[in-house]
């Protein structure tokens, strides 16, 4: 594990969840409490937009931000299965 992964699966911001036969199939998803940050992140973002021209808009979630203000709303709900 990379050790930015473990720090945050330390912190308590990820769950790793192993794969069944290989490391490949390993993901990690957030949890409840990396969620909460979310918009705070999704506000750093929106001033970064406003503010800084060197904003890297090749991040696709940079072209959503333009064009959908829900996006965050829209992005926390493929995480609803979350409940801790």
């Amino acid at each position: 594990m990379s050790a930015r992964l473990q720090s945050l699966t330390e912190a308590g911001l990820l769950v790793k969840i192993e794969g069944d036969s290989n490391r490949a199939q390993t993901m990690y998803r957030p949890t409840q409490k990396a969620l909460d940050l979310f918009p705070v992140v999704f506000a750093i973002m929106h001033w970064g937009l406003k503010y800084n021209p060197n904003t890297d808009m090749s991040i696709p979630i940079m072209q959503e931000l333009i064009t959908n203000e829900k996006g965050l709303e829209r992005l926390l709900r493929n995480f609803d299965d979350i409940t801790s």
